[in-house]
């Protein structure tokens, strides 16, 4: 299978581009939108991303080629480079005969209605016959890196059950719409009203596809019963797949003794601690001055976590400290960060732009901790991410902290993390720990980034719910919901 990634400003001319470069046998994975270019969230133009693939032996039946015959071999067309996709995947050569450029959008709709029904004599299910054949190619499975052809099959089926209906159309297959904007009778508006009264009837025929793929057999066990129960369990609690094969190997090769399932989960205590980095207590020195920033996204806990360590330094260390926050989305934020300095008996500023901060800083050259308090920021805009790290850059000294949720699920915490790299993170802070029974993305992604833990949070209480990291106690965590 030849996998290819096209980006286009509308969905037909990316299928022109799929149909020149892989040809009429090609099949959509998946689609999506987005918006690219502009300034500040305006102005920006919609495009469409395609993920398309082509088995070369259909491509060769399709050229009248024998099925071992390379297809490197025909001259190829050329085609624009494909865009970048997800580590690991081998692409192969790419490059295939394609279809007649001056193909129209109804003769694609009509080879992907066809290519549809064979899929699904393929799965033993028999497609009702159209009244016509000009459809519309369906978005298929989202691809995902690392994902089992189970948990795609599934993907698609929430894709297909989440897709907006298709109005407006006059009956259920095969009868054109009605067409705004378009001379009524026109063959543009004919065409068009086809290809949409279509869709819903393609759609229905890919979900009962979808379900009759769910339910052909899974995967023979990898392990034996009591192992494999302990990899599914790990699986369960979104400990990354690697990790948990990795984990049981080790039981089934240096643990053979062990014979209840009780047993092999407290034999993981120790191994997977070995897992997490942890870095210690924020340090600080007599003479010197220490500045600490949380970052993260929103809703994660972070003014709670400044509140926690501004109470333990000031109260039980007796450090001089003062509080920074450039948290202006929120004024409730900003208040309730006045409020703890006020009850520890802090100095709190608020910084407005990365030279009001350069200045807060020089004014308290004296304190030897300054913690700074940031904005929720979306790991998904790019402006946003920008904007925080024009602040941080100010000071190279700062030591950041990323604050992360966890409650967020192992997929999320990883993209959390790639985009929020370009700020300079330096430690890890995991919040809400308490608000959970699955802890598997906090030791799959720390040991993943190699960043060191400093602290966890295990409540809302104000100084008492935080403590250092350490990864015995993480690793307990873990093992006793594997037990639980």
């Amino acid at each position: 299978m030849k996998i290819r990634q096209y980006t286009a400003p509308t969905m037909q001319e990316a299928i022109l581009k799929i149909k020149v470069d892989l040809g009429p046998t090609a099949v959509i994975l998946h689609t999506r939108k987005f918006k690219r270019g502009g300034f500040m969230g305006f102005f920006a133009q919609d495009m469409v991303e395609v993920l398309a693939a082509v088995d070369p032996k259909d491509a060769d039946k399709e050229k009248g080629q024998p099925q071992g015959e390379s297809r490197e071999r025909a001259p190829a067309q050329a085609s624009r480079p494909a865009a970048a996709l997800p580590e690991g995947l081998d692409l192969g050569p790419l490059a295939a005969p394609g279809a007649p450029r001056n193909a129209g959008p109804v003769r694609e709709q009509r080879e992907a209605a066809a290519m549809a029904r064979e899929l699904l004599a393929a799965a033993g299910l028999t497609a009702r016959p159209p009244a016509n054949e000009d459809v519309v190619i369906p978005a298929g499975p989202r691809y995902q890196e690392g994902v089992e052809p189970p948990a795609r099959r599934a993907a698609a089926t929430a894709v297909v059950e989440q897709a907006p209906p298709v109005a407006p159309a006059r009956s259920s297959f095969g009868q054109p719409a009605a067409v705004t904007m378009m001379p009524e009778g026109s063959k543009l508006a004919d065409e068009v009203g086809e290809l949409k009264a279509t869709v819903t009837d393609l759609k229905s025929m890919m979900a009962t596809l979808v379900g009759q793929l769910e339910m052909t057999p899974r995967t023979p066990q990898q392990f034996p019963t009591l192992l494999q129960r302990v990899y599914d369990k790990l699986l369960a609690l979104d400990v990354d797949a690697s990790i948990a094969r990795g984990l049981v190997v080790y039981l089934q090769r240096e643990q053979p003794h062990l014979k209840t399932y009780d047993e092999l989960c407290d034999a993981l205590e120790l191994p997977v601690a070995g897992l997490l980095g942890v870095s210690g207590p924020i340090v600080t020195a007599t003479g010197e001055r220490k500045i600490v920033a949380l970052i993260g996204p929103t809703g994660v806990g972070k003014t709670t976590t400044i509140a926690k360590l501004a109470a333990n330094f000031a109260l039980s260390r007796n450090i001089d400290m003062a509080l920074l926050t450039i948290d202006t989305y929120r004024v409730a934020a900003i208040e309730q960060l006045k409020t703890y300095g006020d009850i520890i008996g802090l100095p709190v500023e608020v910084v407005l732009t990365p030279q009001s901060l350069k200045e807060a800083l020089k004014l308290h050259l004296d304190k030897g901790l300054i913690l700074i308090d940031t904005a929720g920021r979306s790991p998904y805009n790019r402006l946003h991410i920008n904007e925080l790290r024009s602040f941080l850059d100010v000071e190279p000294r700062v030591e950041t902290h990323l604050v992360l949720s966890a409650s967020t699920r192992l997929a999320d915490l990883k993209q959390i993390v790639k985009n929020f790299a370009s700020t300079g993170v330096d430690r890890l802070i995991f919040s809400k720990t308490d608000e959970t029974d699955i802890v598997g993305g906090v030791i799959s992604i720390a040991h993943e980034t190699g960043l060191p833990v400093s602290y966890v949070t295990t409540g809302q209480s104000v100084p008492d719910d935080i403590m250092v990291a350490e990864g015995q106690s993480l690793s307990r965590m873990l093992v006793q919901q594997l037990k639980g």
